[in-house]
């Protein structure tokens, strides 16, 4: 689909409607919107103008998952409204109510900003912003979650497996990895056929963030062949997006030393008392702290969830792996933020995501129960936390 719209020399789109039904406003028996005029007095007269922003960002076509690759990849669009009809390419835009441009160009001079079509922004970040906006679409059949937006992964990504982006560890060259660093913005519902790692694997809409080269990750990735062989990601030479038959098994096989955590509730944690400002409605991990002198102290980091959890949850084993942080050269965190984790929850042998950890994190003193959040710096998980080098299979 990339290739059709991007090779088009014009592509007709319908932001009129609720459904595809509907027509085009102008074209045939769908008649358009009439400006209002208001005569106030001799050759005086007020014309109303359409508010495009409005009319397109409130648009069914504005909301659907299938549309937004015909917009976002087209190069020239001729746009139906109610009230009218506007063209858009990649340069200049027109509205055949007022003949002005309506481009508005980027501050940061990356190119030119339009609603709905999507910001042009470098190469090495578009494909993350266009997935944020991406996800908070809607579609009618779940299994369709990356059909809708292969033209798009294909033009601007590269490779990818189901969804999650992979970028060079350094820009010349060096290991690929998978740009894991997302979450939900409200808890979703779990989408079967899609792994839990991938942000296809759980509905809602979500915020997709690139992971810096420089950064620290706390595992080596091997992902699941067709063949059912463990290959890494350089050897892997097909994109992977179709849905997985039910009950398919791991898809993901991490190897490193992960941190074994605890999973607490805030509202069933008995002993836990907050002190100051309180901490969102997130479960929280619980790792042990650095240093001699903190034994009877936990670090607690807050959880964005991917679903819902139920009680039995708590109970399962948990895995935290670091997926990025700001270590330094000495081996210390840099006090910016606070590392970011992939929580892991066992399933049998193997191992689903669950979420990650938040930018909020807590010292809990384990004999009074209080919680402070930490504001001297970030904290760190002690090392005695983190284990011998381990194999997790994570479907």
């Amino acid at each position: 689909m990339d290739r059709i719209y991007a090779e088009s020399q014009l592509v007709i789109i319908s932001a009129a409607g609720d459904s595809s039904s509907y027509g085009l406003p102008g074209v045939g028996e769908r008649p358009r919107k009439a400006q209002r005029r208001l005569n106030v007095g001799p050759d005086v007269e007020i014309i109303e103008m359409p508010n495009v922003k409005l009319a397109l960002t409130s648009s069914t076509w504005a909301t659907r998952a299938w549309t937004y690759q015909e917009g976002y990849l087209a190069r020239r669009r001729l746009v139906f409204t109610d009230d009218q009809v506007l063209y858009v390419c990649g340069r200049v835009s027109w509205e055949e109510s007022e003949q002005q441009p309506f481009l508005e160009i980027d501050k940061c001079n990356r190119g030119v900003h339009y609603p709905i079509f999507g910001r042009f922004w470098a190469p090495k970040f578009r494909v993350f912003d266009v997935l944020t906006n991406y996800t908070a679409r809607t579609m009618s059949f779940d299994s369709d979650i990356l059909n809708a937006c292969t033209g798009i992964l294909q033009k601007i990504a590269g490779f990818h497996l189901w969804g999650m982006v992979a970028t060079q560890r350094v820009p010349n060259g060096g290991h690929l990895l998978l740009s894991m660093r997302w979450y939900n913005k409200c808890v979703g519902q779990r989408r079967e056929g899609f792994p839990s790692w991938s942000w296809a694997g759980t509905s809602g809409s979500k915020l997709i963030k690139h992971i810096e080269n420089s950064h620290d990750t706390g595992y080596v990735v091997h992902t699941r062949a067709t063949d059912g062989r463990w290959v890494s990601l350089e050897e892997l030479t097909e994109c992977r997006y179709d849905p997985l038959p039910i009950h398919y098994g791991p898809t993901l096989r991490l190897t490193g030393m992960f941190y074994t955590v605890s999973l607490v509730g805030i509202r069933t944690s008995s002993g836990v008392k907050v002190k100051g400002r309180k901490p969102r409605a997130h479960p929280l991990v619980l790792f042990k702290h650095a240093g001699e002198q903190c034994e009877d102290i936990e670090i607690a980091f807050e959880v964005l969830l991917d679903t819902e959890l139920t009680e039995f949850d708590f109970v399962r084993n948990v895995k935290a792996v670091l997926f990025e942080s700001t270590m330094r050269l000495d081996g210390d965190w840099d006090c910016d933020r606070p590392p970011e984790f992939w929580i892991l929850q066992a399933v049998g042998d193997n191992y689903k995501r669950i979420g990650i950890t938040g930018p909020c994190c807590w010292t809990l003193e384990k004999k009074t129960g209080i919680m402070r959040k930490d504001s001297g710096g970030v904290v760190s998980p002690h090392s005695d936390c983190r284990g011998d080098e381990e194999v997790l299979y994570v479907e």
